[in-house]
């Protein structure tokens, strides 16, 4: 007897022949799935519990290869009200969050993804990781896991300076601590031992430094004059640590990438390179360096607002996945918005055409936030496609609404005209956590409440609260702001650096 029988939809397996089955059946046995074809077949079945999925897809769920944890509770407050968001919630992350703050962010982040049909997470803890303790990462997983989605947690150490100060909050107080690369390390390789393939492998977790080298800009192209002529010893020592932790715990490297970096660690002797990584963005690298990606087998994942040359690399051969870079405000979850905007950003990438609308077909964005992101992030043996013997996790997406009809395409229509608020039932190995649209793992509007509480205090812990009352420019073109603006000498004198 089956214990989940889905039957009666379109059935979108993203199998290796891509087939859709019209009037398909997909059954589950414990966290696996056991049958996928049409519900004619599927009639010599019984189950505990059968799914009516008339008028609706059902598809793997979708598999968001780079987003940060921390973003969710402030994204409505510094992110969009300044322009020094980087340096504002960097400091935020490092010197006024709790230690719980990541759990409740964990929660939220996890709902987010869960209402959007996500059920696989890459999330980077922090924007420039926070890692002087393993205790961020395991809360922010705790808060995931209790929402039931899979989370691959992303923890490294963070650009120098080294040592590199953070706070810690005990009772109220705060205090302040200088730490250095290694314990950095330290702290990465215990986030790891403790989370790496933890709840029923629910959980995995990734090393993930926040730029490729010390030496080179984590966060923009470095100009070629300003490139190092050689790798310095701290790179070296960098590059070494990362692949002992990585390889000790048998897990991937995930990093964001910009040009010039590639070009300064293709010297070293074990470049963070290969069929074990994929970047992020890779905005600005050169041809000579896509050449690299492509000759090494890494991965490279992108969203919307990287500037890649998606196109070229892409006919290049390499290997592409999709990634929200969320929660933020322009760019949450919804899988199906960041499909659409990176069809958008990225279609004319090309030489040779400008605005090509037939570049990134919608079948080819599908396959890139479910197949190709299992390939990139090394899971797809379980992740990515509705095939007999892997995991169960399965979306439906409601086709009955005016946005969706006709349907005379079903990839197209999901595509181009679907949104998150879609999708009513998301399972997750095979377990249930959302159900016609309401979720049944948490009390929603207590773990929606209860992050709002812990975003306010954050907040006003930081002295930041104007940003929660930002002016929102009623009439104008323009906003200038009069009143919200962050501080960055106070920043810099507060322990943070930049």
């Amino acid at each position: 007897m089956l214990d989940l029988l889905l039957t009666g939809g379109s059935v979108i397996t993203m199998d290796p022949k891509r087939r859709i089955i019209e009037d398909g059946a997909v059954g589950i046995e414990g966290n696996r799935i056991v049958f996928v074809g049409t519900a004619q077949e599927a009639r010599g079945f019984s189950a505990k519990k059968t799914v009516d999925c008339k008028h609706h897809a059902i598809m793997p769920g979708f598999i968001d290869t780079h987003s940060h944890g921390g973003h969710g509770l402030i994204r409505a407050s510094l992110l969009g009200n300044t322009s020094d968001w980087m340096a504002a919630i960097t400091h935020v992350y490092n010197h006024y969050a709790y230690d719980e703050y990541w759990y409740y962010e964990g929660r939220i982040s996890a709902l987010d993804k869960l209402r959007s049909g996500v059920t696989t997470a890459v999330c980077f803890i922090g924007a420039q990781t926070r890692c002087d303790d393993s205790i961020f990462a395991v809360n922010h997983a705790k808060g995931y896991n209790e929402i039931g989605v899979r989370e691959v947690v992303c923890t490294g150490p963070c650009h120098p300076p080294y040592p590199h100060k953070f706070s810690r909050w005990v009772n109220g107080k705060r205090i302040i601590q200088e730490v250095t690369y290694d314990q950095m390390i330290d702290a990465m390789a215990d986030a790891i031992r403790q989370l790496n393939h933890a709840n029923n492998d629910r959980t995995r977790a990734f090393v993930a430094p926040y730029g490729l080298l010390p030496s080179v800009s984590p966060s923009f192209p470095t100009p070629s004059d300003k490139l190092p002529l050689e790798l310095s010893e701290t790179d070296q020592h960098h590059l070494d640590q990362l692949w002992r932790v990585a390889d000790e715990y048998d897990t991937r490297i995930h990093t964001e990438c910009y040009g010039g970096s590639i070009h300064t660690m293709i010297k070293a002797k074990n470049p963070l390179l290969g069929p074990r990584v994929h970047l992020e963005h890779c905005s600005g690298c050169s041809f000579a360096e896509q050449m690299i990606l492509k000759e090494t087998g890494t991965g490279v994942g992108i969203t919307f607002q990287s500037t890649t040359p998606v196109i070229p690399m892409m006919h290049m051969g390499i290997k592409m996945a999709i990634g929200s870079d969320g929660p933020k405000l322009l760019g949450n979850a919804d899988m199906f918005q960041c499909m659409r905007m990176t069809k958008i950003r990225h279609q004319d990438d090309s030489i040779f055409s400008g605005n090509d609308m037939w570049n990134l077909p919608p079948a080819k964005l599908l396959e890139m936030t479910t197949i190709d992101a299992a390939q990139i992030i090394g899971w797809d043996d379980d992740l990515g496609s509705l095939e007999v013997g892997k995991k169960a996790d399965v979306i439906t997406v409601n086709l009955l609404n005016s946005r969706m009809t006709p349907r005379f395409n079903i990839v197209d229509t999901i595509v181009m005209l679907g949104a998150g608020g879609d999708v009513d039932n998301v399972f997750v190995d095979g377990r249930q956590l959302l159900e016609n649209g309401k979720v049944v793992t948490v009390n929603e509007e207590k773990v929606l409440m209860e992050g709002h509480e812990e975003a306010r205090a954050t907040l006003e812990r930081a002295g930041l609260t104007e940003f929660m009352n930002a002016e929102p420019g009623w009439g104008q073109v323009r906003r200038y702001p009069s009143k919200a603006r962050f501080d960055l000498e106070w920043q810099r004198e507060d322990g943070g650096y930049y």
